[in-house]
Parts: C-alpha cells; structure tokens; sequence
C-alpha cells in the first residue's frame, strides 16, 4: 500500500511569469518564444501518434470504400500503422479490397488481409453491420501495401 504523503500530483501548475503570448506594443498578442516551442513541442508528440480513423463504409461487390467522418484527421496519403474503423456496409462475397477517401485527390484500392496479414479475406470475411477496424502496412502485398483486419 502506498501513503497518501508518497503520492504526487501528475499535473504541475502553471507558473504564471513565463509568457505565452506578447504583450508589447510591437508583437501584441504574438506567441512568444516560450509559447513557440511549447506549440512545436505539442505538436511533435501529436504528429508522432497513429490514431484510429473514424469512417463510413459503402460497398460495391468486394471493394469497400471508407470515407472518413468529418471529425476524423486528415487523410492525404496511406501511412504505415493507420487504423480505419467502420461498420461494414455489405458482407463479403470473395476476394476483398478496400480504399479510402482522402480529403484531396485519391488512394488506390488494396487488399483487405486476414489478422497477421496471412491470407486474403474472402467470403464471408466482412459480414455486413458489424464493427471492424484495420491497419494499413506498408511492407505487404509486395511492397504496395495492404489493409490488416484486426
């Protein structure tokens, strides 16, 4: 068991003389140095997270298109580890591919993978009204990538 002394706050108060903005005439309501580096720092650990996408599913046959939510992070490119999440619009019928709808220009269609990334899904793989997400990898399908069924 651990003391209620031995515990400490997670979270450090701010310290109210380091400025965030400017606020000479000059630079009025500008960042500061400090606010800069705070944003750029922020930014840095954001930027490195993989977070899971939000989508709509439509189908036509095996290809399935997911188009992000309006809430969802822009999508301009296929990056490795990106996460879509959907409720399948339609239940496999055989070799499954899959896209998704950038903000701008388009993404070409892949194949949609078992877990591990093992064996095409085929029939009955996606069955219509139920949750899924999958990963994009980069390495698979010889080097042009694929989505992983979680």
């Amino acid at each position: 068991m651990v003391k209620a002394s031995a515990i400490t706050h997670a979270i450090v108060p701010p310290n109210i003389r380091i400025k965030f903005v400017e606020t000479d005439k000059e630079k009025d309501g500008m960042l500061s140095n400090t606010g800069q580096s705070m944003l750029q720092g922020w930014f840095k650990n954001l930027n490195g997270l993989t977070p899971t996408i939000s989508c709509e599913c439509t189908n036509v046959g095996d290809v399935y298109t997911l188009t992000p939510l309006n809430i969802s992070p822009i999508v301009l490119e296929y990056y490795s580890f990106a996460s879509f999440a959907f409720v399948a619009s339609g239940t496999s019928g055989g070799a499954t591919t899959a896209t998704v709808v950038p903000n701008t220009g388009s993404l070409p269609t892949l194949p949609i993978l078992k877990t591990h990334g093992s064996a095409p899904a085929a029939g009955g793989d996606l069955t219509s009204g139920l949750f899924y997400v999958m990963y994009y990898v980069d390495t698979l399908n010889g080097g042009n990538g694929a989505f992983v069924l979680v």
